[in-house]
């Protein structure tokens, strides 16, 4: 069974939001990833319920038949399990009539902890145009390279991160694992 992680991101000083889902199999291996950029979208709450029919629609995309799809939104998640009646409760309708289309699925609330690809991804695609983009194939390879050791962590450093299409930033961070991982689009996040 597949996992689809599902985040929101506004940006504040664009007015635009994007809704992103992620989706790996059983042993972790990306699938692929979308995400849905719109504009003049100012509640949070109300993004995170798109976020969750993002990942529909990208579970449809991807032709799963049987899938977990996680937010870290408590109160979307409840509202697909209850009665909806939100004032995002008409996305929440469609979610419902959406699932019925799938032989499984199944609809969970994690902590951000365990949403940190989905929501770097929408974090990093608030900037992208407005619109639906999607990656099927493998996510792209990012190269990290060291320019500066910092102290005796060996995990700290001032580093540059390249992605294939030749985008790059610096970086002073001590999360490597976070950088070392394939991630679709261009890189412009980090924690």
């Amino acid at each position: 069974m597949a996992k689809i992680n599902v985040d929101a991101a506004i940006s504040k000083n664009s007015g635009t939001a994007a809704a992103a889902a992620i989706a790996r199999n059983e042993a972790g291996v990306f699938l692929g990833a979308s995400v849905l950029v719109v504009s003049g979208m100012p509640n949070v709450e109300t993004m995170e319920a798109v976020a969750s029919r993002e990942g529909l629609a990208l579970a449809a995309d991807l032709v799963l038949r049987k899938f977990r799809l996680a937010s870290d939104c408590l109160s979307v998640v409840k509202a697909i399990h209850g009665a909806g009646l939100e004032h995002y409760g008409h996305i929440v309708k469609e979610i419902k009539a959406r699932s019925t289309a799938f032989e499984y699925s199944e609809f969970v609330h994690e902590s951000r902890l365990s949403n940190t690809d989905a929501h770097l991804i929408a974090r990093g695609s608030v900037n992208l145009d407005i619109g639906r983009h999607v990656w099927f194939l493998g996510p792209q390879r990012v190269f990290v390279i060291p320019l500066r050791r910092l102290g005796a962590e060996a995990s700290v450093a001032i580093c540059l991160v390249v992605a294939s299409r030749g985008s790059f930033r610096r970086y002073s961070t001590a999360a490597w694992r976070t950088i070392e991982q394939p991630l679709p689009g261009k890189v412009r996040w980090m924690h």
